[in-house]
Formats: structure tokens, C-alpha cells, sequence
């Protein structure tokens, strides 16, 4: 297992933090930033959960923000409040995360446009040296997924050969997380 410490730009951490600022001036996205701007802790994952499902946003309404490299996929950071991070994460076909969990943060996503996959997987021993594939599900564009702190997962964009778009909320912002190796198939 692997922890990084550093989710900076400059990082040797998957999934490249985009360097130009990203500049969103959809009115939903700055109301739901308001509303989580009163929190100055850790954020309910029900809230967060609750937010998302209610929120009328689309890939088009935060075109401006996305940016995709070829390479790995895109964190483009959207907005930092006192309790949270929002990061509208842009993927390519055939790119996923590590397998990973969100070490001490939750983490509540949005797919916004495109299809993603989520493999939920459950430690076989106690030295989480060997994990069990415990789910395997396809999320549309409209899905709401919520992990936090422990949850060990994996997000792919595998399915349609089509860009995805999510759009995620830290609470508190992601600053480490742990990798795992990817199990054998």
C-alpha cells in the first residue's frame, strides 16, 4: 500500500491536478458552494449525498472548467471552502483511479456526463494485503456514489469509449490517500 501526502499539481500522485485555475460561473454550482461554505467541520456524507442528487448541473454548464489529458485523468479544482474541496474530475476513455480509499476525507460524486464504473473492494485479511472485488457496477450520468474515510474503491471510465465527467466533494479537502495494489483479475 502506498499514502500520498500530496495532491498538489506538482505530485507524483495519479490523477493530474490541473494547473490553469478553473473558473465555473454556474449559478447552481455557486449556490451549492454557499450552502457548504456555512460548514467549519467535516461535512456529513448525507449531506453531501443529498446535495448532489438535488443539484440541476450538466457537463455543458461546466464546459469552461474541463480539462482532459491524454495520458492520465484531469483533477480540475472547482472550489475549496472551510470544510470541503470540489473538484469536477475529467477522464478519458480507458482511464481510472488507483484502487483507493479517501483517508479520512468523504467523498460524495456526481456523474455529470458519461458512464463510470465503481469496483468496491473488502480487505481479505487484516493487513489489507489482499483485497476481494465485493462490487462491480456501472454509473450513469445523473448517479450520486458516497465513500468515505475506509472505503476502498476504484472509479473507470470503461465502458462507452466516451469522455466522463464527475464531480466531486472532499470533506474535508483531500489532501492524502492510500493506494492499493490493484488486485489480480
Amino acid at each position: 500500500m502506498t499514502v500520498y501526502n500530496d495532491l498538489t499539481a506538482n505530485s507524483s500522485a495519479p490523477g493530474l491536478v490541473s494547473a490553469r485555475p478553473c473558473r465555473c460561473e454556474c449559478r447552481e454550482l455557486q449556490a451549492l458552494f454557499a450552502r457548504l461554505d456555512v460548514f467549519e467541520e467535516r461535512i456529513p456524507l448525507s449531506t453531501l449525498r443529498r446535495e448532489l442528487e438535488s443539484l440541476v448541473v450538466s457537463v455543458e454548464d461546466l464546459a469552461t472548467a474541463c480539462c482532459f489529458a491524454d495520458d492520465r485523468y484531469v483533477r480540475n479544482r472547482l472550489h475549496v471552502g472551510p470544510a470541503y474541496e470540489a473538484l469536477l474530475v475529467c477522464w478519458r476513455p480507458g482511464q481510472e483511479s488507483p484502487v483507493h480509499d479517501h483517508a479520512g476525507s468523504s467523498c460524495a460524486f456526481r456523474v455529470l456526463g458519461g458512464d463510470a464504473d465503481e469496483v468496491v473492494f473488502t480487505p481479505e485479511d487484516e493487513a489489507f494485503e489482499k483485497l476481494v472485488p465485493e462490487s462491480d457496477r456501472r454509473l450513469p450520468a445523473g448517479f450520486v456514489c458516497a465513500a468515505q474515510d475506509a472505503d476502498i474503491h476504484q472509479v473507470r471510465n470503461h465502458r462507452s469509449g466516451l469522455d466522463l465527467v464527475t464531480l466531486h466533494i472532499y470533506s474535508p479537502a483531500l489532501t492524502s490517500m492510500q493506494i492499493y495494489p490493484t488486485p489480480a483479475s
